[in-house]
């Protein structure tokens, strides 16, 4: 096994490795954990609209699902997006800018969600 040591910038394994190949594994972990991310969403959003809301279509709990369905497809989009700027900027040698809107919006998007599941539990 291939170890990078950052102290020398070099092992056996990196020779001859464009210097930013770390930099671009590191985007493709970032992008598996938006995906992730966007999947555990979509889950449980899909299985709070399949499983909770068996009072009929126009129930909290299916808004609620439906909103968590939204945050996971918020999750992927913003991911795949991140990712394929990342990757643009490291192909062309230039620096990645880190922007928060993603983040941003999926911290509102979550707290919406949360809020709305417990003021759907509180009304039962």
């Amino acid at each position: 096994m291939t170890v990078y040591d950052p102290m020398d910038g070099a092992a056996s394994g990196w020779a001859g490795h464009h210097p930013d190949v770390l930099g671009s594994l590191a985007a493709e972990r970032v992008h598996l954990a938006w995906n992730r991310t966007a999947l555990s969403w979509g889950g449980a959003g899909a299985a709070t609209v399949r499983y909770f809301a068996d009072d009929g279509f126009l129930r909290p709990s299916t808004a609620i699902g439906f909103a968590m369905l939204m945050v996971g497809a918020l999750s992927w989009a913003g991911g795949t997006s991140e990712y394929r700027r990342t990757m643009a900027a490291i192909r062309a040698d230039e620096p990645v800018r880190v922007r928060g809107g993603v983040l941003r919006a999926m911290a509102w998007f979550t707290t919406v969600v949360c809020l709305g599941v417990i003021a759907v539990e509180l009304t039962r």
